[in-house]
């Protein structure tokens, strides 16, 4: 889930399972707090 940081013109990946930050790697988006991954293929 992308969400709009206040007050500025950039956008944070957030995990949906445990709100953490998540980093794209390739064709995965994985969250650093829990380990959740989604990848390229999913809807």
């Amino acid at each position: 889930m992308w969400v709009k940081v206040m007050g500025a013109s950039l956008y944070l990946l957030v995990c949906d399972i445990c709100g953490g930050n998540m980093m794209e790697r390739n064709c995965k988006i994985i969250c650093l707090n829990c380990g959740y991954t989604r990848d390229c293929s999913d809807p």
